[in-house]
């Protein structure tokens, strides 16, 4: 009978040649032990920064392969031809269909596969093929002095690039912006369905008005169970929209974290998996496969607008400043022109003594490639005590910023003709869906605010809940209209009125990670 099966699984990889085999759906890959200790888990979180690229890999324990064990779910229909979800709304009441379900049987098993393998598949080759063909442009690549580069290379040496997206001047433009979701696709999907009321999306997945956009600050998936289908949801909106959805990277998109904090675990349990020694280190399989999009994903984005020889830009990005990056070729050059820019993260260094003496901080230790990387993605911001500090609950390398500050570095970042105004990140899990630093505390932006008026720099938008801390959804809209003057922030919250998905969410969480 298992050679039968075996022979069968040979004869369908066989027909179905180079496109992929059972093998390469499933990645050779491990989770860490349900039993770990927290320790464990803030050891993990420390670790983040410290690259590791897709070519490596962590040793297997057998403790891990025991627990990696789980029930052959291959089933021949998963071959057959993709699922068609034309609509948000056939997307959406697929995954809301099967909550009850879910929810009745979350002591048997949590995760439950809505995706086809070959469906999350097709779809990533399309949303690759949008990005491959985005980044590949010379021209539209920025170096050191302004001029155009080459395009980003693929691998795990690059240290990333920002981008820069300029809006045109002539049009009033509503930029929503979400925050971390974290594998909550219930959350992702209220989302849509509240700028489907608005307008703002069309049910094929399109923005309703091109001088729109959507802009995702990143963490898709882990500390949730369903971060395939939040993964399949980003994509397919990107891919009805290549300029105007615009994915950032988030620390959460790094192969380490995605292997040891829930990713990995949720596609093994869902889809199975073949644990030999032999595919361990293999860069093949559906993980692996998502795993390779981070590196094409931008680190940061300059959100901006041309008036009069006069620019006024936003920082979109997933932690926070990288201290060690110039942005002043992005903020300066080429500012009349529309469209998009990119630039890579490299060898831009400021003088820290001259840094510091004009930010008013003391000089914290400048390490450059230590710095280098990791700002945008894990940035803190903190009220604690003035200045620039070192964050020893993320990790070596790696820092939190005073509120008092951030006004100051903004200035020291800006270019001649570009001005930077304001920060919207994510990152810190604070109440949904945007939260504001006031002195030591943060606080819930209640209410739709013009930015320009505000005093508040730094702007933390959490999309979907984090149980038990924070227990809401939502997220915002940026309305850009002529000069930074008349720009203004809606909250919108799209908590629903049924607390018990966030009861079942807490559960799970806690079933999962603890």
């Amino acid at each position: 009978m298992k050679i039968n099966k075996i022979f069968k699984l040979f004869v369908l990889s066989f027909a179905l040649g180079s496109l992929f085999s059972p093998g390469d759906l499933f990645c050779g890959n491990t989770f860490s032990s349900a039993s770990s200790k927290e320790t464990n888990k803030r050891k993990l979180e420390q670790e983040g920064p410290k690259e590791q690229g897709p070519s490596k890999r962590p040793k297997v324990t057998p403790q891990e392969k025991d627990y990696l064990q789980c029930d052959e779910i291959i089933n021949f229909d998963d071959f057959e031809k993709p699922q068609k979800f034309e609509t948000v709304s056939e997307w959406s009441n697929s995954c809301f269909s099967n909550l009850k379900e879910q929810i009745s049987k979350v002591n048997e098993s949590p995760f439950v596969q809505l995706l086809k393998p070959q469906t999350i598949i097709s779809t990533i080759e399309k949303f690759n093929e949008i990005l491959d063909e985005q980044l590949s442009k010379k021209a539209a690549w920025f170096t050191d002095h302004g001029t155009n580069s080459t395009k980003v290379t693929n691998n795990n040496k690059t240290k990333g690039f920002t981008q820069r997206e300029m809006i045109k001047s002539n049009s009033k433009s509503d930029v929503v912006v979400i925050g971390d979701i974290h594998g909550k696709i219930h959350s992702l999907l209220r989302i849509l369905e509240n700028l489907k009321s608005r307008k703002f999306l069309q049910d094929d997945f399109t923005i309703s008005n091109p001088d729109n956009y959507i802009i995702f600050l990143g963490d898709y998936a882990d500390r949730g169970i369903y971060g395939v289908e939040v993964w399949y949801t980003i994509m397919r909106l990107k891919i009805a929209n290549p300029d105007n959805v615009i994915l950032l990277r988030g620390n959460h998109e790094r192969y380490k974290l995605a292997y040891n904090l829930g990713f990995l675990k949720e596609i093994i349990q869902k889809y199975g998996q073949q644990l030999v020694e032999e595919n361990v280190n293999t860069n093949t399989g559906l993980f692996m496969s998502i795993v390779k999009l981070f590196y094409k994903l931008p680190h940061a984005l300059y959100l901006g607008r041309y008036n009069n020889n006069n620019a006024d830009f936003i920082l979109f990005c997933h932690g926070g400043f990288e201290l060690g990056f110039n942005p002043k070729t992005l903020l300066d050059t080429d500012l009349e022109k529309e469209g998009r820019k990119f630039q890579k993260i490299k060898s831009l260094y400021f003088n820290e003594e001259d840094f510091c003496s004009k930010v008013g901080t003391e000089e914290f230790g400048w390490k450059n490639e230590e710095l280098l990387k990791n700002g945008f993605l894990w940035t803190d911001f903190s009220g604690e005590k003035e200045g620039i500090l070192e964050n020893i609950e993320r990790g070596t390398g790696l820092y939190k910023i005073s509120p008092d500050l951030v006004e100051k570095i903004l200035q020291y970042y800006n270019g001649k003709i570009g001005k930077v105004h304001k920060v919207f990140r994510a990152h810190q899990h604070f109440t949904p869906p945007i939260s504001i630093f006031c002195g030591e505390n943060e606080s819930k932006l209640e209410e739709k605010i013009n930015l320009y008026q505000s005093n508040n720099n730094v702007f933390t938008f959490t999309a979907a809940p984090i149980p038990p801390e924070r227990t809401g959804e939502g997220f915002g809209i940026l309305h850009i209209d002529g000069r930074f003057e008349n720009w203004t922030l809606e909250p919108v919250s799209t908590t629903p009125t049924n607390l018990d998905i966030l009861a079942q969410a807490a559960y799970i969480r806690k079933l999962i990670f603890s």
